[in-house]
């Protein structure tokens, strides 16, 4: 799914379960760009997944993200690449990030989280456990 400006001011996902979800280089589930909405992305679980790219944020003003879980995720990426599951190029104001859970996953050249820009950052009761990075 992309959304692009103008089409939306505020944007919620949230209980979404991937279980043993492939997803092709250069593809992602959601793309957003808009400077002035808000994304609010909540109860999400990513489990058993082989993936580069699962959610991108190029832009947008508020960035909400609360109990998002990957477990047992690999993150295929070459070395010449950059992938995240999660990223965000630019939050125009605040990113707030809790009950971010990374468990039992491999990160050999990407990355579970990934912010660029932001104003301000509020990331807080995240853990991670027996992850290969």
């Amino acid at each position: 799914m992309e959304v692009a400006a103008g089409e939306a001011m505020s944007v919620t996902i949230k209980d979404n379960y991937y279980d043993n979800v492939s997803i092709l280089k250069d593809r992602r589930i959601f793309y957003f760009k808009s400077d002035s909405s808000d994304v609010s992305i909540t109860n999400e679980t990513v489990i058993n997944c082989h993936l580069n790219d699962l959610y991108s944020i190029a832009e947008a003003n508020n960035i909400v993200i609360d109990d998002f879980r990957i477990h047992n995720t690999v993150n295929t990426n070459a070395i010449t690449e950059t992938s995240s599951i999660l990223r965000i190029l630019k939050a125009n104001s605040k990113v707030t990030v809790t009950n971010f859970e990374v468990m039992n996953s491999v990160f050999n050249y990407g990355k579970a989280f990934e912010i660029e820009s932001a104003h301000e950052l509020d990331f807080s009761i995240s853990s991670f456990e027996g992850n290969k990075l």
